[in-house]
């Protein structure tokens, strides 16, 4: 039996009982119509909107009873009724928002059409490492929903909690995958973009000639004592002698080696592919080790059939470096060791950028600041031409030996 329509209060509703086992009973209020309560058997209340939109029987949640009051429940109805009227669909509206993509959603596409698709896989590694720390907690946030304003305030908890460093990462990747969205027309403006990043201190550690020695005699020790697998201390030579990135050394393969033209054939690396020139030591120490047949991994790991680790050459290094009381210098300090040298001995920057790989002028103008200024060693040439042909070599001005201008023109 339907029950009979009931002026809705406060306290009638707390009064209310429990449905029966197994049932939900709707109670409609008699001061605004379509509007119901529904009790649940456990004793829930909720207030609905019940009606007709478009010709179909409809039921729109309103709010759960007693957080949403009596007084509000009558004003939502109020609302769905005049918007009903004036030809809205409330519940088309509610559906879409349901269905709305969220960032996991967004997440999984950009996964498989970019990261997998385009990025090399220990960037990829990073980018999943990425999203599982910081940014899946997001997972079910919709798309339409996300502010700029929730973008900072994340981009600041994960600096908080992680460093700065690693927000800016993880605001770059949010920010590639709503730049996505945005061009699939999932959404509106990119809440990401624009937002600042934080300073980031760029740290070059540059290694001295007496450094390099150090280095050099902590791997013939490690070499004669056998400490560490020669694969390592061979990927640490490489490093220094071209100036190659460690992920481009470990996946290197004979294939990838023309000890003819003293050449590395790289076919993918940071920047896409690219050769590497070798230097006369480097060309031997490759000649030396290449084997007959001269296939699979240059630097062969414990495991038959694959390269040496990436971590594992990293857990080397560390105790080579200890070693040589070079505790402060990382891996990549290596490639920065052969551009400085490079740069110390005058390689103009271009020059210098195309053995390094640098797809971008700006990338090799760190290393400027170490290069000898080109106007100097251009007077110093074309004085020393000068003084050979007119057959004096003049001493060194010293400050303290400059005439003063007005001493000169008494002199004269």
């Amino acid at each position: 039996m339907k029950p009979r329509p009931l002026t809705f209060t406060m306290a009638r509703l707390r009064a209310l009982p429990p449905a029966p086992a197994g049932r939900r009973v709707n109670h409609h209020d008699a001061l605004t119509p379509h509007l119901i309560l529904r009790v649940t058997d456990k004793g829930g209340k909720t207030f609905n909107w019940v009606g007709r939109i478009n010709g179909r029987p409809t039921r729109l949640h309103l709010g759960a009873f007693p957080a949403l009051t009596v007084d509000g429940a009558r004003a939502k109805a109020a609302e769905m009724e005049a918007r009903v009227l004036r030809g809205e669909d409330p519940s088309g509206e509610r559906k879409a928002r349901r269905e709305a993509p969220t960032l996991g959603d967004l997440w999984k596409e950009y996964r498989q059409k970019h990261v997998l698709a385009h990025l090399r896989p220990r960037t990829q590694a990073e980018y999943e490492a990425l999203w599982e720390r910081h940014l899946a907690p997001w997972r079910n946030r919709r798309l339409a929903s996300i502010r700029r304003a929730d973008v900072q305030a994340l981009h600041a908890a994960i600096g908080k909690k992680s460093g700065q460093t690693t927000a800016n990462r993880a605001l770059a990747v949010l920010k590639a995958m709503l730049n996505e969205a945005r061009r699939a027309e999932m959404m509106g403006d990119n809440p990401a973009a624009g937002i600042r990043m934080y300073r980031e201190n760029r740290r070059e550690r540059f290694l001295s000639g007496e450094e390099l020695a150090r280095l050099g005699e902590a791997l013939a020790h490690f070499d004669r004592a056998r400490l560490t697998a020669s694969a390592n201390t061979a990927v640490f030579r490489l490093l220094v002698l071209s100036g190659c990135r460690l992920g481009e050394a470990v996946s290197l393969r004979w294939e990838h080696v023309d000890l003819e033209r003293a050449m590395l054939h790289l076919p993918e690396s940071k920047t896409g592919r690219k050769p590497i020139y070798l230097s006369a030591v480097a060309l031997q120490m490759l000649t030396d080790m290449r084997p007959e047949p001269a296939a699979g991994w240059v630097f062969p790991g414990r495991k038959e059939g694959e390269p040496v680790t990436v971590a594992g050459v990293e857990h080397a290094w560390k105790r080579v470096r200890k070693h040589a009381r070079l505790e402060d210098v990382r891996l990549h300090d290596l490639r920065h060791a052969f551009a400085s040298v490079g740069a110390g001995a005058g390689l103009g920057l271009p020059l210098l950028g195309a053995l390094l790989g640098h797809s971008q002028p700006a990338t090799t103008a760190r290393y400027a600041h170490l290069a000898a200024d080109p106007l100097r060693q251009a007077a110093d040439l074309v004085g020393g031409r000068i003084a050979e042909a007119m057959g004096f070599a003049p001493e060194p001005v010293h400050p303290a030996a400059v005439v003063p201008l007005d001493s000169r023109r008494r002199a004269t």
